[in-house]
């Protein structure tokens, strides 16, 4: 029989399975065969047993991965064709002045030859499977038959590769809603242009983007640090303050054992309390500092720009063109920073 080594896995798979403990592979293999894995014993050692199962899973999450990616780039095509959202790319220069990305979406060429290569690639690892088990089921058939121990196995790891993999459906799907929310940013703003303003108005309707992409930045960190509060889990630090407060978390989370090893680190359990207290006080009077800055910034530049623009000055379809995106930008950061907490802190 080929060696499991040789049997063929890309190296793109989703997830690492050489980090799941020895135990959760063996205590499958013993459902999937009743608790009677004995007949397995003349075909493997235990730790063969662990490699059969442990490889047997990284090919089915390759399978899944797979099959994940057809549907994302199937969508791609789906959206081209029917709301014609393919790529578009725009100057950074003008992206800034209009407080929005600079490009999104997938060519129809690059979409057309990505569903060619991953139509290959499933084939490839669905006959590299049906290699795989032919070759156990043949191994197996000398001393018993396991046909149906190894189709419920086959089931029992598709069900755990589909609930490993619920992060990465998550990223897909994040993915798509962003395309779509990009896309209807970028429509938005060219319907306000399609409405042939004057200076004045492209001025103005710049402005309040701008302090409204400000204001969407400024909830996005508030959010973060009122999460900091609660939750364990710490995303990637991106400003000076996570900086501070990520220093802060290793120091409090420096064993106890190992501040007594080492004589030259006095800090008491009062100490540890102070430094706790202290990174809460930072905090909360960063979430007090940023929510009162939001509010006013907001508040100061809709004002100002409003009173600039007189209604004799300007017509109402771009007062409400200019508004609508305004408030798409606000939902649009929503979902963006649901995401954001769920995927950094959940």
């Amino acid at each position: 029989m080929q060696p499991l080594k040789n049997i063929l896995i890309n190296n793109d798979n989703s997830i690492d399975y050489t980090d799941v403990p020895d135990e959760i592979f063996l205590e499958m293999l013993s459902t999937a065969f009743n608790g009677n894995t004995d007949r397995l014993n003349c075909l493997f050692n235990e730790k063969e047993k662990i490699e059969f199962v442990r490889h047997y899973t990284a090919l089915i999450d390759r399978l899944s991965y797979v099959k994940l990616q057809e549907l994302q780039w199937n969508y791609y095509h789906h959206i081209g064709i029917t709301q014609h959202i393919w790529t578009r790319r725009i100057s950074k220069q003008l992206a800034e002045k209009n407080s929005i990305c600079y490009t999104y979406g997938k060519s129809k060429v690059l979409i057309q030859q990505r569903r060619k290569k991953i139509q290959k690639q499933l084939q490839q690892t669905q006959y590299t499977i049906h290699l795989f088990e032919q070759q156990i089921l043949s191994k197996t058939a000398l001393y018993s038959d396991c046909y149906s121990e190894i189709k419920s196995l086959s089931s029992i790891l598709h069900t755990f590769v589909y609930e490993h993999q619920q992060k990465l459906r998550n990223e897909f799907e994040y993915k798509k809603q962003k395309l779509i929310l990009d896309a209807t940013d970028h429509h938005l703003v060219q319907a306000f242009f399609d409405l042939k303003p004057d200076k004045l108005q492209i001025t103005t309707a710049r402005n309040v983007w701008k302090a409204t992409a400000n204001q969407t930045m400024i909830n996005e960190q508030v959010a973060i640090l009122e999460k900091r509060l609660s939750s364990k889990h710490t995303p990637p630090p991106s400003t000076l303050l996570d900086h501070m407060i990520d220093h802060i978390d290793k120091v409090l989370s420096t064993p106890n054992d190992a501040i007594d090893q080492n004589v030259s680190t006095n800090i008491t359990h009062d100490q540890f309390e102070k430094m706790n207290q202290l990174k809460h006080d930072i905090i909360q009077q960063s979430i007090i500092t940023a929510t009162n800055m939001s509010h006013n910034y907001l508040d100061m530049s809709l004002k100002k720009n409003y009173e600039e623009s007189q209604p004799s000055e300007i017509q109402n379809a771009v007062i409400n063109a200019m508004d609508t995106r305004r408030l798409y930008m606000i939902e649009r950061a929503k979902y963006l920073l649901q995401y954001k907490l769920a995927s950094n802190f959940d």
